[in-house]
């Protein structure tokens, strides 16, 4: 009965941690995906899917590798 008690005591201590720790990954990634230069191709990436949403390019044909 001890033992039960002192794991979940444990359990509820360290939820918290993991919680903020996986929320400051998250924040930190997004931060440095925001953040980090285009390189001098992305412009086709972002054209090519502004173009999918917009017309139906690939409507006719199977195109399993998207933009």
């Amino acid at each position: 009965m001890l033992m039960t008690s002192l794991g979940s005591q444990r359990k509820a201590t360290l939820l918290p941690l993991a919680r903020f720790a996986q929320g400051f990954v998250l924040l930190l990634l997004s931060a440095l995906v925001l953040t980090a230069p285009l390189s001098r191709d992305e412009h086709m990436y972002l054209a090519a899917g502004v173009l999918v949403k917009t017309q139906r390019l690939y409507a006719d044909f199977a195109y399993f590798q998207m933009p």
